[in-house]
């Protein structure tokens, strides 16, 4: 082997060898997942072991031949393909020992796997095991998780870049959801056309300058608009001819100062380490996806540490920044769950924080009354909110938690956490303001912020 694994990569494998009978290695992107499992595939072949790749595109089958080849796998025991052609044809699937599944997230391996069931050891490979399919999740097909490291040890390791979040503040309250639980390519054609026009991003993206960019749209009609804003725009999309695509791509790739435009298709085995800026000019409801778009600026180089989320879809409130620490172990096995058993939706009781369902309101753990849905603000201005990794709090919230207005400490409790991201509940609002003199007070100003009603604020100052 012509390279020295990193200590979390050489954890996978040890990992691997102890997980189940087809366990998943989730690496986040950029943290050399291809690269783990190139070690992981010559050692089966010192073993005498034949080893097949099977992937859902054929630039993934080509970047992991490329790193295959580079890092001295003998190529002659090592078999590539497409899941698409096993799926049509299951009798040209060719014997191993063992076999890895590129991006297992995707769901059209399930039949793959179904096939060959018995006949080899598989392992999945992906940065979000999250399956695309809300019927079929991935523990139905994959029964185990490594996940050695996450998003912030390689940033502090230096192996991941640190992000820098431009979030702007717009009314997407008219967005709608079509069949699959995603928004709409409709809904968000015209509401980023309405509230962040082509002339503002063109002014958006200008503040970029001369540095690489990709920017993800939520339709090819709006890929296609937003990529005649000017010279040294690029575009990428699956209803392209491929050999279009491709030069595109290696267009944009030879540029030092490109700008690529693609409906969602550069995202899983798209590596373009100069990519300095991520704009996200669409919102989205996967987790997934958010984590794959973002991930395409996380290289490091020697000319790079940080890199710029332009989040227009106020995704990192939905999902929460890209960052943030996730247990996936918990993810994959409780994904299905909901859906399977058809339960209700549930929320957090603004007193006890006790989970219960949506729609009462009483809580029956401590009976205090819900407050009613808040009213959606109107939103439509097109300034950013700037956060960096390591400093998430705003400058005019970066002093002593007494200190703080009551509206300050409710978009103080927003952040949370400045490494997870994770928010601060509501009881800590509450415990910041009865420290002070005159809480009573500052509760009910609160109460008043928030909409609660007066039985809510009474049970607060009972207590």
């Amino acid at each position: 082997m012509q390279f020295r694994l990193r200590q979390y990569q050489t954890e996978s494998i040890d990992l691997l060898r102890k997980a189940g009978k087809r366990p998943i290695l989730c690496l986040p992107t950029g943290a050399g997942k291809t690269v783990t499992f190139s070690h992981l595939a010559e050692r089966a072949i010192e073993k005498g072991s034949k080893v097949h790749v099977v992937c859902h595109r054929k630039e993934l089958i080509e970047q992991a031949r490329d790193t295959m080849k580079a890092y001295g796998v003998p190529m002659h025991m090592v078999s590539f393909g497409m899941v698409q052609t096993y799926n049509r044809s299951p009798h040209k699937i060719p014997e191993a020992e063992l076999t890895i599944i590129d991006e297992c997230h995707i769901g059209n391996f399930r039949k793959f796997c179904d096939e060959v069931t018995g006949k080899t050891f598989i392992i999945g490979a992906t940065a979000t095991p999250i399956s695309a399919s809300k019927k079929h999740p991935l523990n139905e097909t994959f029964d185990s998780i490594v996940d050695p490291i996450q998003i912030p040890e390689l940033i502090d390791q230096g192996f991941l870049s640190k992000p820098v979040y431009h979030l702007a503040n717009l009314d997407l309250s008219g967005l709608s959801l079509s069949s699959t639980g995603e928004y709409s390519e409709s809904s968000q054609n015209q509401a980023f056309s309405n509230l962040f026009s082509l002339d503002t991003l063109k002014s958006t993206l200008e503040k970029i300058g001369n540095e690489k960019a990709i920017i993800f749209t939520p339709s090819v009609e709006m890929a296609e608009t937003v990529a005649k804003l000017g010279a040294g725009y690029y575009l990428a999309h699956s209803k392209m001819p491929k050999a279009q695509r491709d030069r595109e791509i290696l267009g944009f790739k030879a540029d030092p100062n490109g700008k690529i435009v693609n409906c969602s298709i550069l995202t899983a085995g798209f590596d373009e380490p100069d990519i300095k800026h991520v704009v996200l000019y669409r919102a989205t409801t996967s987790e997934a996806l958010y984590l794959q778009m973002v991930g395409r600026g996380s290289r490091v180089t020697p000319n790079k540490n940080t890199f710029h989320v332009w989040d227009l879809g106020q995704n990192y409130k939905r999902i929460a920044y890209w960052h943030m620490e996730r247990d996936w172990a918990i993810k994959f096995f409780d994904q299905g769950k909901k859906l399977k058993k058809g339960e209700s939706p549930f929320k957090t009781c603004v007193t006890c924080e006790a989970l219960i369902p949506a729609s009462v309101r009483l809580c029956d753990i401590c009976n205090s009354e819900q407050p009613p849905p808040q009213e959606k603000q109107e939103l439509n201005t097109n300034d950013f909110q700037v956060v960096e990794y390591g400093q998430n709090i705003p400058s005019h919230l970066q002093k002593p938690y007494e200190t703080l207005t009551v509206k300050e400490l409710i978009e103080r409790a927003q952040y949370g956490s400045a490494r997870t991201g994770r928010p601060y509940k509501m009881q800590w609002i509450l415990h910041q303001l009865k420290q002070r003199p005159q809480s009573n007070e500052l509760i009910k100003e609160f109460a008043r912020i928030k909409g609660y009603k007066n039985g809510w604020t009474h049970k607060q100052l009972s207590t």
